[in-house]
């Protein structure tokens, strides 16, 4: 009989992420209708840089801080310093911009460019991102598994893990968006052939991804992996120029606020690696990667199955989690304030999921689909219940 999951309709594969677009921004709206607001937290310093920008044409954020009665140090010119990367606040524009255009037909639209059409719009753009990051965990996953693993692994990923949580519940914020660029990395990374103009296309989204969330451009090993395994030495120009490339804007950033392109303020928190540390960022009951989202746990083993199919892609994958682990674990704020899960180990799905998709064929393998869907579907059902409860803990 006809198999749903087998089918290579490119159609029926877009219907399918429109339908998780869809229900991500339903969870939204549905948020948002209860709290009124969408920018808390670190969005407050996300949303200054957009608003800044679009509304202001510059980057001093006195006006928006007093907005949202933040109280930051001043650099030599007087400027209070906004620290937090750019990168998310410069995806977001296309959605902060359209919501402009839609205030100029609603005289009545708040017009100061923090109201709901704003949030709703940056929100859209956000969410947008983010399914499209789950669709290239899709397309790269498709160069190693059937349509049918790779549909369930990619699913799975978005809805049993704070991957929903980042899309779907609060996407006005870094995550949605940085999920989407380490995605299309990997994808690339994965796909290109070896060549000095890719390693220049890899080096831009690896600065790309650093000026989205600064930790993120150790995704750089990879490219530095590969490129000394195949003792491919003089594409380290190439690498190196597409780095500074994407990076540049955080560069400028930091030279305006503190008068030297070589300063990032997160040096200064310290790092400072433990094994209590570490053990809190896996297993504390408040967050705990492995409480929250034990999904991350099959993952890993099944990252151990899947080295008979593809030793390199499971040292790449082990390799970037394992860097990310300690770095997070090392750094001062390393118990993540109030985040739903250990959110700042978003950007290593992608490679994870090779992991996982691993176990779903076993699992198709030796119980069958039906059991598989079950088990997914249960897993997704807790997830949004851990959702619920730090949604009404936190």
């Amino acid at each position: 009989g006809y198999n749903y999951f087998d089918s290579p309709s490119i159609m029926l594969r877009l219907k399918i992420f429109f339908l998780i677009f869809v229900f991500s921004l339903s969870i939204f709206v549905a948020h948002i209708l209860i709290t009124k607001n969408a920018i808390f937290a670190d969005a407050q310093f996300y949303w200054s840089i957009t608003h800044s920008l679009v509304k202001d044409e510059n980057v001093d954020f006195s006006n928006e801080f007093n907005h949202f009665g933040l109280k930051m140090a001043e650099n030599l010119k007087g400027f209070p310093i906004n620290f937090y990367p750019p990168g998310a606040a410069f995806f977001w524009i296309p959605g902060y911009w359209f919501a402009e255009t839609i205030s100029v037909f609603l005289s009545k639209t708040n017009s100061e460019g923090y109201g709901v059409i704003h949030q709703f719009a940056v929100a859209v753009n956000s969410i947008f991102l983010g399914i499209i990051g789950v669709y290239f965990m899709y397309l790269t996953l498709r160069r190693n598994f059937s349509e049918k693993i790779s549909l369930l692994t990619s699913f799975t990923f978005f809805a049993a893990t704070n991957l929903l949580f980042y899309i779907a519940v609060e996407p006005i914020t870094s995550h949605a968006v940085a999920f989407f660029v380490s995605s299309f990395f990997v994808y690339l990374f994965i796909t290109l052939p070896i060549g000095t103009l890719n390693y220049f296309f890899l080096g831009l989204l690896v600065g790309i991804a650093g000026l989205v969330r600064t930790q993120d451009l150790g995704l750089v090993l990879l490219p530095l992996i590969k490129m000394f395994s195949e003792r491919k030495i003089r594409a380290l120009i190439s690498l190196t120029a597409g780095i500074i490339l994407g990076f540049a804007p955080q560069l400028l950033f930091w030279k305006f606020f503190y008068g030297t392109i070589w300063r990032s303020p997160y040096l200064d928190y310290g790092f400072i690696f433990t094994i209590s540390r570490l053990l809190h960022v896996l297993v504390n009951f408040q967050n705990g990667l492995f409480t929250i989202t034990p999904l991350i746990l099959f993952a890993l083993i099944g990252l151990v199955l899947f080295v008979k199919r593809g030793r390199k892609i499971a040292i790449y994958s082990l390799t970037y989690f394992i860097f990310q682990l300690i770095l997070v674990s090392s750094w001062r704020d390393y118990t993540q304030g109030g985040s739903f899960g250990i959110r700042m180990l978003i950007t290593t799905y992608p490679l994870l999921s090779f992991g996982l998709a691993s176990i779903v064929k076993l699992s198709t393998e030796k119980m069958g689909l039906k059991i598989t869907l079950a088990t997914i579907l249960i897993l997704s059902c807790i997830n949004m219940l851990l959702i619920l409860r730090y949604l009404l803990m936190y």
